[in-house]
């Protein structure tokens, strides 16, 4: 049967009011009767008696006997009452009615009818313009449940820088004086925010300018990836070439190492039973050259033996490269696991790590031997191509990262092959790798000499031979 819209009105009245009502007359089965929420006065009904009006279901013919003012506003009705329902016979016609039965069939077409009289009810709601600590929550939240962002695995250290900037980003709301609710709009992310946010991060928070670049470069990873376009224009912090990143290349160049007598201060140091134990890790980590994420991998599990069954070995895969790596124990590393079995304690957090480390060498520094090894002297360390100097304790500027620094000089001190060295360490570039080389230039120089002769030294004793058994001849 073809689609109609029947118009009738309730007979039940509610505050003296009839309500217009819709039949739609789908099929034979499917009759369902709609609310309008028109309400009208039932002597205004026409009742088939609007000959000479406008058509509709309500009077608006002279012959009525009403008001002009009646006859004005029940013509306004009947268009109204119209134009819906033409509007939701078109609606209903344009979609089809399909396999629905007579029950979804009344819930679609009162949808529908819904969305004629109150469209503004359905239109696209406009999207709140984001703010810098809900983008941040929302990558952090989505970080420590998948743990990846963009398709991309990320290490349990690249999860916790995360987690910090988050929390140093609350902790500067609270120094500028804002309450929990307050946020930053992406437009005040300007150079002068960047500057007053890495100012804090460096005077208030104490971090070193190598961990206020990681912080800034992980912030600008977030809101270039997040922040919606129509916001986008407005962020000056993400604009390339400004609130750069900066790194301190001199800074790590300027980075302690600990020597071999150093490290033997180290290992002789009576500490306390739980230090003594964070100590043990720490030294098998300057035998080893492993990072703080690769130091609970070095276990029984992880050993193995050479072909001829005399020497050990670590075999790993290194948590930042997600590279296999074979790791010579070395008799120094040999004795620390001879101590434990094999079964090496777990590290504690990495900041009460290093924080262990520190409490180590301050005791070291207050004892003779410490003072003799160095651990009490003062060390220079030079910014921005020298024009800036900072100094500190030799005690001070040790973490768990000097590990790796000691290692590699210590073994590159003893002729170890420098691949062996980086394959160990991971290092995939040798200049990289040679800054991690902390031997003093002219230490390194004489020893290079000393080399040169004691690996030459019989050639040339038989070179000298050769020419003054020449010159006797002649």
């Amino acid at each position: 049967m073809a689609l109609c819209i029947e118009i009738y009105k309730t007979n039940k009245l509610t505050k003296g009011k009839a309500e217009v009502m819709f039949r739609v007359n789908g099929t034979r089965e499917m009759r369902p009767r709609l609310h309008t929420g028109i309400y009208i006065d039932p002597e205004d009904w026409s009742e088939g008696k609007n000959k000479g009006g406008n058509a509709g279901p309500l009077k608006t013919s002279k012959a009525c006997k009403i008001s002009d003012a009646r006859l004005k506003e029940n013509s306004k009705t009947n268009e109204r009452i119209n134009d819906l329902a033409i509007a939701l016979s078109k609606a209903i016609e344009a979609e089809g009615i399909g396999d629905r039965n007579a029950e979804n069939f009344k819930q679609w077409a009162a949808h529908l009818l819904d969305k004629l009289q109150n469209p503004g009810k359905y239109a696209p709601k406009k999207a709140e313009p984001l703010t810098l600590m809900k983008i941040v929550k929302g990558v952090v939240d989505l970080v420590k449940e998948k743990k990846e962002i963009d398709g991309v695995t990320l290490t349990s250290g690249t999860i916790t820088t995360y987690n910090q900037l988050q929390n140093y980003l609350m902790a500067f709301k609270q120094y500028k004086g804002m309450s929990e609710d307050d946020d930053f709009a992406t437009d005040e992310l300007t150079t002068s925010w960047y500057d007053e946010f890495t100012g804090y991060l460096s005077d208030e928070q104490g971090l070193k300018r190598n961990t206020v670049g990681k912080q800034v470069k992980v912030l600008k990873s977030i809101l270039r990836k997040r922040i919606p376009m129509a916001q986008r224009a407005g962020c000056e912090f993400i604009v390339t070439r400004k609130c750069q990143v900066v790194r301190d290349k001199a800074s790590d160049i300027n980075a302690v190492f600990l020597n071999e007598q150093q490290l033997k201060v180290i290992a002789e140091q009576p500490l306390s039973p739980k230090l003594e134990i964070q100590r043990d890790l720490f030294l098998l980590q300057c035998w080893t050259g492993q990072r703080y994420g690769d130091l609970a991998k070095l276990t029984a599990e992880n050993i193995q033996h050479t072909k001829d069954g005399k020497h050990r070995f670590f075999a790993i895969e290194q948590q930042k490269t997600h590279e296999p790596v074979a790791i010579p124990i070395l008799p120094e590393a040999e004795a620390i696991l001879a101590k434990y079995g094999d079964t090496m304690p777990k590290p504690w957090s990495n900041q009460k790590y290093n924080d262990a480390i520190s409490d180590i060498c301050h005791i070291i520094a207050n004892t003779a031997k410490g003072r003799e090894a160095g651990f009490n002297d003062e060390v220079e360390h030079k910014h921005n191509n020298g024009q800036l100097v900072t100094k500190e304790r030799f005690c001070e500027a040790v973490t768990s990262h000097t590990a790796r620094r000691s290692f590699c000089t210590n073994c590159y001190r003893r002729g170890m092959p420098i691949a062996l060295i980086m394959s160990v360490s991971g290092h995939q570039s040798e200049k990289v790798f040679f800054d991690y080389i902390r031997e003093p230039l002219t230490e390194g120089r004489k020893r290079m000499v000393e080399d040169f002769f004691n690996e030459n030294a019989e050639r040339m004793m038989k070179q000298s031979e050769e020419m003054e058994k020449r010159v006797n001849e002649q």
